[in-house]
C-alpha cells in the first residue's frame, strides 16, 4: 500500500501540488499526503479513476484517522515534530 507523504515548503508548493502529484498519479500511488510545516496543515488525498480527491484536511491540535492508516489515531502535532507526551 504505497503512500507518498510530502512536507511542502512554500518554495516547493507548486512542484508538490502539480508536478509530483501528476507523477504519483501516473505511477498508481493510491494516497498522497501534503504536510505544510508553516501552516501546520495536513491534506490527505485518495486516488480515484480520474484524479486525486481530497479526503481529509487537518490542522495542529487535532487527532485524526487518515487513510490508509485509519486504524491508528494520529496527532497532527506529532507529524510536525511536536513531542506527543507534552
Amino acid at each position: 500500500m504505497p503512500v507518498a507523504p510530502k512536507r511542502t515548503p512554500p518554495s516547493n508548493e507548486n512542484v508538490d501540488r502539480v508536478d509530483k502529484l501528476q507523477s504519483y498519479f501516473r505511477a498508481g500511488v493510491p494516497h498522497y499526503w501534503l504536510a505544510d510545516p508553516v501552516e501546520q496543515v495536513l491534506e490527505v488525498c485518495r486516488r480515484t479513476e480520474l484524479a486525486y480527491a481530497l479526503v481529509l484536511t487537518a490542522k495542529a491540535g487535532q487527532k485524526i484517522r487518515a487513510e490508509p492508516f485509519d486504524a491508528v489515531e494520529l496527532e497532527v502535532d506529532a507529524l510536525f515534530g511536536a513531542d506527543p507526551s507534552e
